[in-house]
């Protein structure tokens, strides 16, 4: 019966951890993603007037992947990791628009510009607010 108590305790302060403690910012996040900015408004101008770029379009997801991966891999970070997926799919279904459809207006670009950068921005932001 003590041991089942101690288990008990064991598991309740391993699975609280992330209540009692604060994760610390990640720069190597924050710079990933502040190089994510100007990658993608590069790829989004050209789908205004040019085929989709593959080889961009394929080192962005990349980049994606490695963030989420990294950000996976972090305990007690579940917030930003959902961040990242938003922006990855965010992203996706700007690429989806793009192989399906016309090219892109200037409106719809811009519109399209602002909210990935408000999405990463976010993210951003949520890093930083982590603290030292």
């Amino acid at each position: 019966m003590n041991f089942h108590r101690l288990s008990s305790a064991a598991l309740l302060l391993l699975t609280g951890c992330c209540l009692l403690t604060s994760p610390s910012q990640d720069a190597g996040t924050i710079q990933t993603l502040s190089d994510l900015k100007p990658a993608v408004e590069k790829v989004y101008k050209t789908f205004k007037t040019e085929t989709p770029n593959q080889a961009q379009i394929g080192s962005l997801r990349n980049q994606f992947d490695n963030l989420q991966k990294h950000e996976d891999a972090k305990s007690c970070n579940e917030i930003q990791s959902g961040q990242i997926k938003k922006c990855r799919e965010m992203f996706e279904g700007h690429v989806k628009q793009r192989d399906t459809g016309a090219a892109w207006t200037n409106a719809h670009y811009q519109n399209n510009l602002e909210n990935m950068t408000a999405a990463l921005d976010l993210a951003i932001d949520t890093e930083r607010n982590k603290g030292p």
